[in-house]
């Protein structure tokens, strides 16, 4: 199941292996409800609703980042495995940036009674620029890695 030998749990495999497994279950369980809002939002028109797509942008953040975590294994160092983390840094980063735009919003529209639809370009180049800058750093120090069984 791995390429690399784990080097977690003083190198006890099955250890890392179970690990390994657990997190696909769990990431492909993920992927199954990012669908099903994606499908959902789609079905019913729902996008047409500021609200709607923020969730929407959310689901499909989370979608990308369930896949992440899905073909995510433990590897030496190569271009699989920076390309494994950026792609984990993109969209982990992505899906938090997303969940605190929704909560800025939800502030703004319930507590302040304030329109934010005008803020919908920023948002996007907040959740989806600051991740891409982030997870481009580490390339300045050649950073990435092996991290272990994530």
């Amino acid at each position: 199941m791995t390429s690399m030998n784990c080097t977690l749990f003083q190198g006890d495999q099955s250890k890392c292996s179970t690990i390994v497994i657990v997190k696909r279950i769990l990431a492909s369980i993920s992927i199954v409800g990012s669908f099903a809002m994606i499908f959902l939002i789609w079905l019913f028109n729902k996008h047409q609703f500021f609200a709607q797509r923020l969730l929407l942008f959310l689901s499909i953040a989370a979608l990308l980042d369930s896949v992440s975590y899905v073909m995510g294994d433990i590897q030496e160092a190569g271009p699989l495995c920076t390309f494994e983390a950026v792609m984990l840094s993109i969209f982990d980063w992505a899906v938090l940036l997303w969940i605190t735009i929704i909560t800025f919003n939800l502030y703004w529209n319930a507590v302040a009674k304030k329109s934010t639809e005008r803020f919908e370009i920023y948002y996007h180049l907040v959740a989806w620029g600051v991740p891409v800058v982030i997870s481009v750093l580490p390339f300045i120090g050649n950073q990435y890695g092996p991290a272990g069984a994530w």
